[in-house]
């Protein structure tokens, strides 16, 4: 009991100061998409505590206070919801904490694919959107290869996350026709 109450208290101490560290910035309204998910649930509770408006994004449609209803395999989200929006978090899709059959990569891989490409057409449509898109996503595995000896170029998939460009094929207006997403510097073909 000693242990875990001590682990509250740092984190609850770490909390109070990444909250001092950043309290003279405006707060913000900030759209979460896996929002019930492990990194999500987590990141929602930080962001409310540190006064911003948190308004989940969840795949139901009949969604309470402060929800976003969305439906990426159906490709329905309603750009009038992120009306107010300040950023948009994609933290959605299938867990990877099961086996990595041929089957579970493809919903993988798709539940992330489709997820984003929604969004990321819906804000690059809207005149007076969320003004950035963070894109994580986990769906890195680094197979039997070394360090450093990647033969080929990785695709997109492969290299973590998609940007939002190579999903719309363009940049939201008025806003440079960049990547803003990082990635692995190698990782395995998706067979």
């Amino acid at each position: 009991m000693h242990r875990l109450l001590a682990f509250r208290a740092r984190q609850l101490r770490d909390d109070l100061a990444f909250h001092a560290r950043w309290a003279q910035l405006p707060r913000r309204t900030i759209a979460i998409t896996g929002s019930s998910g492990l990194i999500g649930t987590q990141l929602a509770a930080l962001l409310e505590t540190g006064g911003h408006t948190v308004r989940r994004m969840i795949r139901e449609s009949e969604v309470g206070p402060g929800e976003i209803s969305w439906d990426p395999q159906a490709g329905q989200l309603d750009p009038a919801d992120l009306e107010g929006v300040d950023v948009v978090v994609n933290l959605a899709g299938r867990s990877i904490a099961t086996r990595w059959g041929a089957g579970a990569r493809r919903e993988i891989r798709d539940s992330r694919v489709h997820g984003t490409r929604l969004i990321a057409r819906t804000l690059a449509g809207m005149r007076d959107g969320p003004a950035a898109l963070i894109q994580a996503s986990a769906i890195g595995l680094y197979g039997p290869r070394r360090p450093g000896s990647c033969s080929q170029r990785p695709t997109l998939v492969e290299r973590g996350s998609l940007p939002i460009w190579s999903v719309t094929g363009r940049a939201p207006p008025g806003r440079p026709r960049r990547p803003v997403s990082g990635s692995p510097p190698c990782a395995p073909a998706w067979r």
